[in-house]
């Protein structure tokens, strides 16, 4: 690894527990809470970055790699869309004091059907894995 990236992976984790242990420590619960959340955006950006830029410079060098990588987003794509298309708006029949609106419903069936999907198609690997590695050492 890089120094640069060293220092960073080093810099963060320090950063990190500075802001734990004041948390913890601080008696203004919610300002913190406002630092810690602002702390993970900002994470959550490098991470973002990090995920587009980075294989960016791997494509530049290994262009087989880029049509794998767009394979692999389509494939993304079609899962999210087929669970979106699957999903209902249908109202379910609870006592809640704020009923749930009809997106919210259709995005957390959405969610729900991607999570099934990917099961499936996890244990459906395992299974291939399995036996074509028996049919193999036959």
């Amino acid at each position: 690894m890089p120094k640069f990236y060293k220092f960073l992976s080093y810099f963060l984790l320090a950063l990190t527990l500075v802001l734990g242990v004041l948390f913890y420590a601080s008696s203004d619960k919610e300002a913190m809470t406002n630092v810690l959340l602002f702390y993970a955006y900002i994470l959550f950006g490098l991470t973002l970055l990090a995920a587009i830029v980075l294989p960016m410079k791997n494509f530049a060098s290994n262009p087989k790699g880029l049509k794998k990588a767009l394979l692999s987003i389509v494939a993304v794509i079609v899962v999210f869309g087929v669970s979106y298309l699957l999903s209902s708006s249908e109202p379910v029949n609870i006592n809640v004091e704020v009923p749930p609106t009809p997106m919210t419903l259709k995005i957390t069936d959405t969610a729900l059907y991607v999570t099934y999907i990917l099961a499936a198609c996890s244990v459906v690997a395992i299974v291939y894995g399995g036996v074509s590695k028996m049919i193999k050492n036959r």
